[in-house]
């Protein structure tokens, strides 16, 4: 739900669009806030008067759909009214999240209807985690960091001396092949699981690992100021940033 929220900021800003009209988030998030609400007080009722979870877990299901529906209506309005039409990579990977997030519900779908879904919890659970949530976050820090760190160096000598622009402290070509490492190896890693393939779930988690890894390189990148060109790297009165926190 916090990633949910974040996003619609984040979207509309680093995309140009209008934000979503308040009464629609409201009722998206809403939708998702009753979702939860649903599972843990009526989980916790079922199980203090011992009957079953189904009615619960159902209510929660359509709940959570709906959410998910709504949302999706959102993302899709943001990026349909988007002033910017070239799309950055934090953006063009954020897809790839939003996509994991449909693949969630549709799995949540075909796992009940076929009523395997205890059996394949973990597959399901893995998705939502890595491919939604994981992916969005990383695909989200990778533009923050550089903003951020375009903001601390930057900031103090703007028009004063000649500057960068903050794509100029990021370099999209060399990244994204990280990027895909990572949501190949998740969607890989969830398709062995709904298989039961353990040997090649660990393959794929360290495909994973390899991905993030990149990432972090990248990130690291950034904040050394390593891919901006050297004329402009440090004007006189900016100092290099802390690879861990700001200095001002």
């Amino acid at each position: 739900m916090t990633a949910m929220g974040v996003s619609y900021r984040l979207l509309s800003m680093f995309m140009l669009s209008p934000d979503v009209d308040d009464r629609q988030s409201r009722v998206t998030l809403a939708a998702g806030a009753l979702a939860v609400a649903v599972t843990a007080a009526g989980g916790a009722l079922a199980i203090g008067l011992a009957s079953g979870m189904g009615v619960v877990l159902l209510m929660a299901g359509v709940l959570g759909l709906v959410s998910a529906a709504l949302y999706g209506r959102d993302i899709a309005g943001i990026f349909r009214h988007r002033k910017r039409r070239q799309l950055e990579l934090n953006m063009r990977i954020a897809t790839l999240s939003f996509a994991s997030l449909a693949g969630v519900a549709v799995l949540g779908i075909v796992l009940i209807s076929a009523d395997a879904l205890a059996a394949h919890v973990g597959a399901f659970t893995f998705l939502a985690v890595f491919g939604w949530l994981s992916g969005l976050v990383l695909a989200k820090l990778y533009k923050i960091v550089a903003f951020l760190t375009w903001l601390e160096t930057y900031g103090p000598v703007m028009g004063r001396a000649p500057t960068p622009r903050v794509q100029d402290l990021v370099a999209e070509g060399r990244a994204t092949k990280w990027f895909v490492i990572y949501y190949v190896a998740v969607w890989a890693g969830t398709l062995t699981l709904l298989v039961g393939e353990p040997s090649a779930f660990r393959v794929a988690v360290v495909a994973m690992t390899l991905g993030v890894v990149g990432i972090v390189r990248e990130i690291v990148r950034i904040r050394r100021l390593a891919d901006v060109a050297s004329p402009l790297r440090l004007p006189g009165g900016a100092v290099a940033p802390h690879l861990l926190f700001a200095r001002n």
